[in-house]
């Protein structure tokens, strides 16, 4: 596998795609891995946004783990 470097137009691309897009969708677009996404974003120190989050997950965080928290009245 050759790596290649990124250019100034990919990391603008990235970091302007990056806080509200599927990272598969930008990999496809700039023909990069997920991966290379993921590892050039966590170097730019891109993250992304709370609205893509909740957008993408939804309820599924808040859910998580509700079958093994304790119930209102119960003792620990």
């Amino acid at each position: 596998m050759t790596r290649r470097p990124w250019t100034e137009t990919e990391r603008a691309e990235l970091a302007r795609r990056y806080p509200n897009e599927v990272t598969a969708d930008i990999g496809r677009d700039i023909n990069r891995s997920v991966g290379g996404i993921y590892d050039q974003a966590n170097k730019m120190g891109l993250r992304k946004s709370p609205e893509f989050m909740s957008r993408i997950h939804g309820s599924v965080l808040i859910r998580a783990g509700a079958a093994s928290r304790f119930s209102a009245g119960l003792e620990p």
